[in-house]
């Protein structure tokens, strides 16, 4: 793994539903945030906003694709550190999310 200047690994799950929810809390000490859709359909995410399927919101094909994954780092220059929220069109999504302070 590459060395994107963080220290301390935080790994969490995150449950995609048919109602926007919080899938990662804001961190302002955020330096590095992968998540990939583990489990389920295309998840929506939305910055700094509620998540909707069709407000432009970035979208996590279902597991098993190649754009099922997003990483950020303040090493590739698109870091952000609010909150992210996420939803599904139907049933549930698991998000496998790693976070380095």
């Amino acid at each position: 793994m590459a060395d994107w200047g963080y220290k301390t690994p935080t790994h969490s799950r995150g449950t995609a539903g048919t109602a926007t929810g919080v899938m990662v809390a804001a961190n302002p000490n955020r330096r590095y945030l992968y998540i990939k859709n583990e489990i389920g359909g295309p998840v929506y995410l939305n910055f700094g906003g509620a998540a909707t399927l069709t407000n432009g919101s970035i979208r996590l094909s279902g597991s098993g694709s190649a754009d099922c994954e997003l990483e950020m780092s303040m090493g590739k220059g698109n870091l952000y550190t609010g909150a992210i929220q996420g939803i599904v069109a139907s049933a549930t999504a698991l998000l496998d999310i790693l976070e380095g302070v």
